[in-house]
């Protein structure tokens, strides 16, 4: 299911007040505004959104609004209850936390009704998550077919067995301290190439939690180490020795010991891996396919000048909408 609904929002005249009209039900403008409010304040630093973004941050607030009405409709539909105990637990622990705040016990009675309504809400969808991505395992047959379709998913990649001497300067240093480290780091490599000990060298100079295994760093696989140190180490043969590589933390000397080629690993032993990728994918797919089919088949209204919400909007910021 592709998750991109480029056209099922409209702009409409709306009467004042309101946001948008979902297949005939309103959503008013301070609903809208609060719920940019709480998207800008989880995802923006301080709460403020930054000019270039505030477009996108108004679709996307919009995005969550009306698909949050489509599943409370669905829902309503498929008869999904809310669970009372655990909306009575979560108005307890609102109780734990605020009990000793005077806001809270001055204004608790007349905040609870719509507290409770808005956990029941929450509960309702929940629970329809629940039914919609409940998905029991397959056969051993259909998740090997998955793990010949997808082998980069089971395979361990490259790897390369590293020792490193890192003479170890504050960031902050004068440019006469890494001038230092750099000439020092010089010597040591002429030292290494004419056949010094690497190991011996690493307990007596380096700065590195390894010096104590002589600057063995173990097997690293690519990601692990910063880009000046993997380009340097990417143009090694085992044996090899780096030149100095200036890092956040000094400069640092790298020989490569080892190199291991990806590795398919055999099906008997990702099997669980396996079985929890193609339930993890079938999930998501019923779930998404859901809001594909509430959000294609609804007659959504936003008011003219507002940008129109699309389910791409939710997608390309981070995954599943968040209904909440």
């Amino acid at each position: 299911v592709s998750p991109l609904s480029l056209a099922a929002a409209v702009t409409a005249v709306l009467d004042e007040g309101t946001y948008t009209r979902v297949d005939g039900e309103t959503i008013s403008m301070d609903e809208y505004r609060a719920a940019v409010t709480a998207y800008s304040r989880r995802t923006f630093y301080h709460g403020r959104i930054p000019e270039a973004e505030a477009e996108a941050a108004a679709r996307r607030a919009g995005a969550e609004l009306i698909i949050r009405r489509l599943l409370l409709k669905e829902a309503a539909r498929q008869q999904v209850a809310a669970d009372e105990d655990w909306v009575a637990e979560r108005l307890a622990a609102y109780d734990r936390r605020y009990g000793n705040n005077p806001s809270w016990r001055k204004n608790r009675e007349r905040l609870l009704p719509q507290l409770r309504r808005s956990l029941e809400d929450e509960s309702r969808i929940q629970r329809l998550k629940s039914r919609v991505t409940e998905v029991t395992t397959p056969d051993e047959d259909v998740l090997l077919a998955y793990y010949r379709a997808n082998p980069e998913k089971f395979t361990e990649p490259a790897r390369s067995r590293l020792s490193v001497i890192l003479l170890r300067v504050p960031p902050s240093a004068a440019p006469e301290a890494w001038d230092a480290a750099k000439e020092e780091a010089a010597g040591l490599v002429r030292q290494l190439r004419a056949g010094a000990d690497f190991a011996e060298l690493a307990r007596l100079h380096s700065a590195d939690p390894s010096a104590e295994q002589g600057g063995d760093m173990g097997y690293l696989h690519r990601g692990m180490l910063a880009e000046p140190a993997q380009k340097a180490v990417d143009a090694l043969s085992p044996g090899e020795i780096s030149d100095p590589v200036v890092l956040l933390q000094g400069v640092a000397i790298f020989r490569l010991e080892d190199v291991t080629q990806p590795k398919l690993r055999d099906f008997e032993e990702v099997k669980e891996r396996t079985a929890n990728l193609w339930k993890r994918e079938r999930t998501e797919q019923a779930w998404q396919g859901l809001l594909q089919k509430l959000w294609d088949e609804a007659t959504i209204e936003v008011a003219q000048g507002h940008p129109l919400p699309t389910l791409q909007d939710v997608w390309s910021i981070g995954g599943a909408p968040d209904p909440h």
